[in-house]
């Protein structure tokens, strides 16, 4: 049991961790274009957690889009009738976000002490972050 939930935990931060690593790449490009990443970010990850629902829920394909457009279409308007799913899909994509956002402050954080570790510079201690004075 205990092999199975740490396997699982690798898993889920593996997927997490590359989720984020594979959008940084494309926000990096909007920003160097000029295009606000901030708020352009909530409907990126909305039309992420409908293509989750579209491909795991209703078991459609990428080319669906292209052989079945008027299908998926429907299927996507199918989901104002149905207020509990919207309201799934929406959440997914706000937890998608808020996922992105933790895990990209993570690898923001992980990627300085790496710089920081990989100079081998050492600082002096300094009195304010010790808890007891240095006596000199």
């Amino acid at each position: 049991l205990v092999l199975r939930i740490g396997v699982a935990l690798l898993y889920s931060t593996t997927g997490a961790l590359t989720f984020a690593l594979s959008i940084r790449p494309v926000k990096g490009w909007l920003r160097a274009a000029g295009v606000p990443t901030d708020w352009a970010a909530v409907p990126f990850f909305m039309l992420v957690s409908l293509g989750v629902f579209l491909g795991l829920v209703v078991r459609f394909n990428s080319w669906d889009l292209i052989t079945r457009p008027g299908r998926v279409v429907t299927t996507v308007a199918a989901l104002a009738g149905r207020p509990l799913l919207l309201a799934t899909v929406i959440f997914f994509g706000l937890f998608l976000w808020v996922a992105y956002e933790v895990n990209d402050i993570w690898i923001d954080g992980f990627a300085l002490r790496w710089a920081r570790w990989t100079r081998r510079e050492v600082e002096e201690p300094r009195e304010d972050r010790l808890a007891t004075p240095v006596r000199r």
